[in-house]
């Protein structure tokens, strides 16, 4: 990430984001390219799900949203394959 959207990110929650970049630099969270200022997040994968796994959640949660109709007796969002559906 280009290091002026890192520091912007931080302005607004520490007084000096420089030393707080500096500092977690430090702990190897990331790491600063000074030459073409830029901050790499090395462990970024860690906390960030990947396209697969946030398709499959809201796949899960249109899912769930039919089921519960379903339950309910709302067959209007059921597939196809639903014999209680209309139309």
């Amino acid at each position: 990430m280009p290091k002026k959207k890192a520091l912007a990110a931080l302005v607004a929650q520490v007084d000096d984001p420089q030393q707080v970049l500096e500092r977690l630099g430090i702990l190897s969270l990331v790491n600063e390219d000074r030459g073409a200022q830029t901050v790499r997040l090395p462990r970024i994968h860690d906390h960030v799900p990947p396209p697969g796994v946030r398709r499959n959640t809201e796949a899960s949660r249109i899912r769930m949203r039919r089921k519960r109709a379903h339950d309910a007796g709302d067959h209007s969002m059921c597939l196809d394959t639903c014999t209680l559906r209309e139309g």
